[in-house]
């Protein structure tokens, strides 16, 4: 792989117009993928796994979930800086559990599961 990967589910209003933000503002190569157009890949998650978090890939091949995928998304844009603030000691934990709220709430409520579902 020769550059990194954001993998998001563009059936989401949410994360589509997060996305559109993003791709606008990019100063340095990231490839967008909808999990919707993928085909299974060798080291990639299946679409279930990638459905429930945001993945992103580096370059080199290592995984970044939730808002540490956000985080380093953004650090392809001069506003990349403005995220950094999410992963400060203090700030992080309350930060994790919120998007892991919000996302199982995002996926159920699009994908019909239970919460409490894996």
């Amino acid at each position: 792989m020769n550059q990194s990967r954001l993998f998001y589910d563009a059936q989401c209003p949410l994360c589509s117009r997060e996305i559109e933000a993003l791709r606008r503002r990019l100063q340095r190569p990231l490839e967008l993928v909808n999990i919707h157009d993928l085909e299974p890949q060798e080291g990639v998650p299946d679409s279930e796994t990638l459905m429930r978090v945001l993945h992103y890939q580096s370059a080199e091949g290592g995984w970044q979930l939730g808002l540490d995928a956000t985080v380093s998304a953004w650090r392809h844009t001069r506003y990349g800086v403005l995220f950094g603030w999410l992963r400060w000691p203090l700030v992080r934990p309350v930060a994790d559990r919120v998007y892991r709220r919000w996302a199982e709430k995002r996926y159920c409520r699009n994908y019909a599961c239970r919460v409490g579902d894996p």
